[in-house]
């Protein structure tokens, strides 16, 4: 991974990452200075890391409006919910993430099953990405590859794109998300999924999509989600229209 990043812009503003204790949001920062002092990463990108709040976790959906809730408070200086009556600073939310573009990482798993492999967690999970300089003293990680999709992902002014800290996706940018008139569209919410044999959605979520749509748009209106459907129920209500076999559009936990 050395010089993907050197030299570059960071096409987007903030990268977040959730934690699930200040311990591991402690952790995770020294790590992720470290590798931009390394030169791995573009000294102005800027990370923020928080953690779930005291007193248990709070899901990927809680954490996702603890950590934008931190992310304006920081940046702003002031809360974007009033202590007092509660009421929401509507125009000061649009105002500050209409103009930024946030990658927000979910990565407060623990890796508990190779604990011994991933002590830090799974977003620094070591990887074998081929030889590098002898000078440098970082070696690859999860991490890298998930900013290297995102160094390619075509930013639209003021989206925030959410994804797992522990799963390594890749795709081709400038094939999947454009068109024939340019950059496909995105509705104000838009999941990224693959397709997928019906047998492996049928462990996983899985969109289905309404009403019809042309096969070479790269965007469709999704109609429901399904999880852990039977492969009877997705043949039914979730195929894909254009796709070479029986396929199902499989959730890749990437959301914006």
């Amino acid at each position: 991974m050395a010089g993907v990043y050197s030299g570059a812009s960071a096409p987007f503003d903030y990268c977040v990452v959730t934690a699930s204790t200040p311990g591991q949001a402690s952790l995770y920062k020294e790590l992720v200075q470290r590798r931009v002092a390394s030169g791995l990463y573009p000294s102005d990108l800027k990370f923020r890391f928080y953690s779930d709040p005291f007193g248990g976790r709070v899901g990927s959906g809680g954490g996702t409006l603890v950590a934008l809730h931190e992310l304006f408070q920081e940046e702003v200086g002031r809360p974007a919910i009033d202590s007092e009556t509660g009421a929401l600073d509507e125009d000061g939310v649009r105002e500050f993430f209409g103009h930024r573009r946030v990658l927000l990482l979910h990565a407060g798993g623990e890796s508990r099953r190779l604990p011994c492999y991933v002590p830090e967690g799974k977003l620094f999970g070591p990887l074998a990405l081929g030889q590098r300089s002898p000078t440098e003293s970082c070696p690859a990680v999860v991490l890298d590859l998930l900013l290297s999709l995102y160094f390619k992902y075509p930013w639209a002014k003021g989206e925030v794109v959410l994804a797992s800290g522990d799963v390594i996706v890749d795709f081709d940018a400038q094939t999947q998300l454009f068109g024939p008139e340019g950059l496909a569209p995105r509705g104000a919410i838009c999941g990224f999924g693959k397709l997928a044999p019906l047998e492996q959605g049928s462990r996983h979520g899985v969109f289905a999509f309404g009403g019809s749509t042309p096969d070479e748009v790269s965007t469709r209106q999704v109609s429901d989600f399904h999880q852990k459907s039977t492969v009877e129920v997705l043949r039914r209500e979730c195929l894909v229209s254009g796709a070479s076999s029986e396929c199902c559009a499989l959730d890749t936990g990437i959301f914006a």
